[in-house]
């Protein structure tokens, strides 16, 4: 594993992911990898300019100063190793085709959170990522409070793939010491399954609530997530289950606490 890769352009939410970068590389012992790709429509840009070698080698060699200026006032206040890469081709297209050659324990990318009405919808670009990409991706909203994790709610429907999937939140929990919540989203609990997952899990941090199937999924997790006081969401995604219905283009939901939590998506 190459510890954490963050996609960077120097928006304030790429930055903010960085900034979640850090502080989880420094609890993991992590390095950090920032990742910058010089797209095509860069390129056009230079080609429309009267000396098209000079333009691109000045580009290359800004990004590369701003990016080595980012990493020295990182390692100035953290003990933690980071390096960038900047690549060539259009995003996502060309980062996923790295991550397809190179192995992350995490990756870490920003999303513009709140939406028009309140609504939290993440940019096409996360969303392409995160339907394509095997690995655990962390989505950080642009106006999250980056903190450690004390207290984090893995929202699911519950199946007996859960047990397995937990074990990713509970890689990410320990360095943290974090508590954990299991919130089952069903008609009735099903305390049999619950205890077989707590159990296989073996951990004394873990605890299990059953809020009942809602018209809204977002707002019954939203009601624990805001309970529970979590830093952070985590969810398996599964093909038709909670997190196609949170993130399904024709579904709005109201997500405006969303906006501030950041979440953890398991394949």
């Amino acid at each position: 594993m190459n510890g954490i890769v963050c996609p960077i352009d120097f928006s304030p939410s790429s930055l903010k992911a960085l900034e979640f970068c850090v502080m989880l590389a420094n609890h993991a012992k992590l390095k950090v990898l920032m990742y910058f790709t010089f797209t095509e429509q860069d390129f056009d840009q230079i080609l429309e300019t009267d000396h098209v070698g000079e333009t691109l080698n000045a580009r290359l060699a800004e990004i590369n100063k701003r990016l080595e200026s980012i990493k020295a006032e990182i390692t100035k206040e953290n003990e933690i190793e980071v390096a960038h890469k900047i690549d060539t081709g259009d995003f996502p297209n060309k980062f996923l085709e790295y991550l397809s050659e190179n192995t992350f324990e995490y990756l870490i990318m920003g999303t513009s959170g709140m939406g028009q009405k309140g609504t939290y919808m993440p940019g096409s670009n996360t969303v392409e990522v995160i339907k394509k990409y095997d690995g655990k991706i962390l989505c950080v909203p642009e106006n999250c409070v980056v903190q450690p994790l004390k207290k984090i709610v893995y929202a699911s429907d519950l199946d007996r793939d859960d047990k397995y999937k937990l074990q990713d939140v509970l890689a990410l929990a320990a360095y943290f010491n974090s508590k954990i919540n299991v919130v089952h989203l069903a008609h009735k609990p099903n305390t049999e399954l619950a205890e077989e997952i707590l159990s296989f899990a073996q951990n004394d941090k873990l605890s299990y609530d059953c809020i009942g199937e809602v018209e809204d999924v977002a707002e019954g997790i939203e009601s624990v997530v805001k309970q529970k006081n979590a830093e952070l969401l985590a969810l398996f995604h599964k093909k038709r289950n909670i997190f196609a219905q949170l993130f399904h283009k024709s579904v709005t939901h109201q997500l405006a606490y969303y906006s501030n939590l950041p979440m953890l998506i398991i394949k």
